[in-house]
């Protein structure tokens, strides 16, 4: 990368050692790092030649007929073959995690990177050389996020951040599959919350890792103590499906900065570890959620993964 046109490598972590996260089972622990540099090179082209070296370095990307179809044959999605064995071992993987306080959606870029706010992984290498920067969706800067992560309860909130009856019942049926295939305890939160953080119309669940949990079906139930005016303050991590194509959620972001509305324009749903999930499918949008909670949970407070079955997706439902 410090060979690179117009690139000067200002920093570099030291190699951290990690278990997988997800993925397929058996694989052994990966090694990650950060780098800070400074360029001149857009975004875009920037991870071009990210791409670049990751070939040069061995790694093949197989091609996907999805992706190439969704992003069009002269996308960079399409000809650089991006999609593979998902979470898999690989010889070499470089992401763009920021770049300065640029906020960007794309189908073949999101900036900040979507997962880096509840991954230790990859904020503990980059604390080390980069605590200061600002984290522009969450509203916060990478060393309080790693904080966060190593304070906070255990508790990870679902909210539904849209009024209509899809959204809602999307969150709910995510945070019933999550209890279930998980084993832990879930309750829907009715409070109002504090200013920073969801307004009170919004809808938010509560997860809880239960370590003695006999297996039984969980049940719904409200606790007491989680009547605090800023439950989202004290949570680990926040997730947010929203239930829709990534094209639709660029869209409404422009249409939103037009406007200037804040709410969806730029004013973090959460000052801390967010898991914004893009999809309409909801097996994929199971399969997030499980990988950012196993991310964060302590080994032993969590139990094996299942798939959910057709029948109680959210599109059966007509949600």
């Amino acid at each position: 990368m410090a060979r690179l046109a117009h690139v000067r490598l200002l920093a570099r972590s030291r190699w951290h050692e990690t278990i997988p996260i997800g993925g397929p089972s058996g694989q052994g622990p990966y090694l990650n790092g950060a780098v800070l540099v400074e360029t001149r090179l857009p975004a875009r082209q920037l991870l071009r030649c990210l791409l670049e070296i990751e070939s040069r370095l061995g790694r093949r990307r197989p091609q996907s007929p999805a992706r190439t179809n969704l992003a069009g044959s002269g996308d960079l999605a399409g000809s650089m073959g991006l999609a593979g064995a998902r979470w898999s071992a690989r010889t070499i993987d470089l992401d763009l995690l920021l770049y300065g306080v640029d906020c960007y959606e794309s189908r073949l870029l999101r900036l900040p990177h979507p997962r880096m706010s509840f991954r230790r992984f990859v904020l503990e290498p980059a604390v080390e050389i980069a605590g200061w920067m600002l984290h522009p969706t969450s509203g916060t800067v990478l060393a309080r996020l790693l904080w966060r992560l190593n304070t906070a309860r255990d508790d990870v909130a679902i909210v539904a951040t849209g009024s209509q009856a899809s959204t809602r019942q999307a969150a709910e049926w995510l945070s019933r599959k999550l209890a279930l295939t998980l084993g832990c305890r879930w309750w829907k939160h009715e409070d109002s919350v504090g200013p920073c953080q969801v307004p009170a119309d919004k809808l938010i669940y509560m997860l809880q890792p239960c370590r003695e949990f006999n297996g039984a079906q969980p049940t719904c139930f409200r606790q007491e103590e989680e009547r605090a005016k800023h439950v989202l303050a004290r949570t680990k991590l926040v997730i947010v499906w929203e239930n829709r194509p990534v094209k639709d959620r660029m869209e409404a972001a422009t249409e939103a900065q037009m406007r200037s509305d804040p709410m969806t324009a730029g004013s973090p749903i959460s000052r801390g570890p967010l898991a914004l999930i893009l999809t309409t499918d909801a097996q994929q949008a199971l399969a997030e959620a499980l990988a950012a909670i196993r991310a964060i949970w302590p080994a032993g407070a969590i139990g094996s993964a299942e798939a959910p079955s057709p029948a109680t997706s959210p599109q059966a439902q007509n949600v």
